[in-house]
């Protein structure tokens, strides 16, 4: 959605997210354990198929992510 740190990085409603920091993902479970250290990274680099066409997006950790409680 606007705004979101994805949408930021430039990734887009009908974007599929296929690997981030080299780890395959396959479902919302796998993105979410990958997600996991997001208050030790700056960044993450995510591989996505947009219209079927391979891109890698870097998704910036915002400083308030990681001061938060989780």
């Amino acid at each position: 959605s606007e705004g979101s740190l994805a949408a930021t990085a430039g990734i887009r409603e009908n974007d599929v997210v296929t690997e981030i920091d080299g780890r395959s993902i396959r479902s919302t479970r796998d993105c979410a354990e990958a997600m996991q250290g997001a208050r030790e990274k700056n960044n993450y680099n995510i591989r996505i198929l947009r219209g079927g066409s391979p891109m890698t997006v870097e998704v910036k950790v915002p400083k308030k992510l990681k001061k938060a409680e989780f």
